[in-house]
């Protein structure tokens, strides 16, 4: 694959690319759930915080 990609070779270098996409969008949604548990998180310990 790698010599592919440095060769030129259209196939590889539209494949190559499209992992990339994928994987660039991946890690911003895995970005967007860790938020999200840090935001649970946080508010999970505010209220049992407050019950005291």
């Amino acid at each position: 694959m790698i010599q592919g990609f440095v060769e030129e070779d259209e196939a590889i270098i539209r494949e190559v690319n499209r992992k990339a996409v994928g994987m660039a969008v991946l890690i911003v949604i895995l970005c967007g759930l860790i938020y999200a548990m840090v935001l649970t998180a946080v508010k999970i310990v505010e209220w049992v915080g407050s019950l005291f």
